[in-house]
């Protein structure tokens, strides 16, 4: 004789037996979809507190988590219709279907690795930009970053779904490592400056808006200070002084605003 534990086993376990198996398939869709929102909920949080930082390099990643959401929820919709798909077994009621469902994983699969290196590219571009807002070439090294990553993510994305681009993607890999590799010598050639006025940027912590000072020939009053210059109100007008003189000219400290 079975124990009363035994008995409530057997009987939980037959009930959930009887349940046909297309309302699992749905429970499983259902599954998805509060997860998906959950997801996009969690994003969309992590997005908008990014959004309250002022000028940090953090706030690169607002966009990509703002278009992460809507991705995440669909992902596990489709994820989870896939489950319920393959729960529900019609693969001897329908060969197309039966092929669709082998196939969907790793296209649903490869159209995330694209997805991902496209937000990746968003998030470093932005990034790129912000880091180097001082200089006439962050935008267009913004964008050398972002379609390098999506490219990249392309190529990983394709060869999910067996789609034979070894010789293609060897090519563009190459190609891309050469044209990166001619904008870090450029950039090393040409921006010996800008490194330099970033370096001197800690010669003017003990400066601030509003005093006055003296260096080299110019007399005025610090309107602004920015990363790489010193906006310098004087007699003719606006003066745009290199920071990387502060580190290696000496300047006078007329009156402070303190």
């Amino acid at each position: 004789m079975s124990s009363p534990a035994e008995q409530t086993s057997n009987g939980i376990g037959a009930y959930i037996g009887a349940i046909p198996n297309e309302v699992w398939a749905l429970v499983l869709i259902v599954s998805g979809l509060i997860c998906g929102l959950v997801a996009r909920l969690i994003f969309v949080r992590l997005a908008e507190r990014i959004s309250r930082a002022k000028d940090s390099p953090a706030k690169s990643l607002e966009i990509a988590l703002r278009r992460a959401g809507p991705i995440a929820l669909w992902t596990c919709v489709f994820v989870m219709a896939l489950l319920a798909f393959q729960f529900l077994d019609l693969r001897s009621e329908n060969p197309l279907l039966d092929e669709f469902s082998q196939r969907l994983p790793n296209v649903l699969l490869g159209a995330i690795v694209i997805l991902v290196g496209h937000l990746v590219g968003v998030a470093v571009r932005d990034f790129v930009i912000r880091a180097m807002s001082d200089t006439r070439i962050a935008v267009t090294i913004g964008r050398v970053s972002y379609v390098s990553i999506f490219v990249i993510g392309i190529i990983i994305g394709l060869q999910q779904v067996d789609v034979d681009i070894s010789f293609l993607g060897n090519s563009i890999i190459v190609l891309l490592g050469v044209v990166l590799a001619s904008i870090g010598i450029t950039i090393g050639i040409g921006s010996h400056h800008h490194v330099a006025n970033l370096v001197a940027r800690q010669e003017l912590a003990n400066l601030s808006v509003g005093d006055r000072i003296k260096i080299q020939n110019y007399v005025g009053t610090i309107v602004e200070i920015r990363r790489t210059k010193v906006h310098l109100m004087t007699e003719e007008g606006t003066t745009y002084v290199p920071a990387s003189l502060f580190s290696h000219e000496p300047f006078v400290l007329i009156s402070s605003d303190d």
